[in-house]
């Protein structure tokens, strides 16, 4: 059974917490299963914090990237940053600075919408949910 954060071809912005005071931002069609392909290459236990479904994967593409460029100065490697999950919240709970959105090419309409419509389907996963026990794999 999906995760009720896929939509029909759609797409999850997900982050996910390290407890390194690092989190990974990215796309995926199951954050779960994401999760679990971290998990697999990384010496410390991972959480998923949040899940954020869009409708497509270009729309939650173009948010990711929207982040990435306002959270650049704390970017630690590649899609990993020094950020948290009420950090992430909170931007996505207003528009982006237009030159962010610009920079990620995120569209007007999307802007104009105030990414307020998505934000409101999120899960967040405050001890890291359905995950396991805190969030940990099993």
């Amino acid at each position: 059974m999906k995760e009720e954060t896929d939509l029909a071809g759609g797409h999850s912005l997900y982050l996910v917490d390290s407890r390194l005071g690092l989190a990974k931002l990215g796309v995926a069609p199951d954050p779960q299963q994401r999760l679990r392909e971290l998990q697999v290459g990384s010496p410390v236990r991972l959480r998923l914090v949040l899940a954020v479904p869009y409708r497509t994967r270009a729309q939650a593409r173009a948010v990711s990237a929207a982040l990435g460029h306002q959270f650049a100065a704390r970017r630690a490697h590649g899609s990993w940053f020094r950020v948290t999950c009420t950090e992430v919240r909170r931007a996505l709970e207003r528009p982006p600075p237009p030159p962010v959105a610009a920079a990620a090419g995120l569209s007007d309409s999307l802007c104009r919408q105030g990414l307020t419509w998505v934000v409101s389907a999120a899960r967040e996963f405050p001890s890291g949910g359905p995950a396991g026990r805190e969030g940990q794999l099993a």
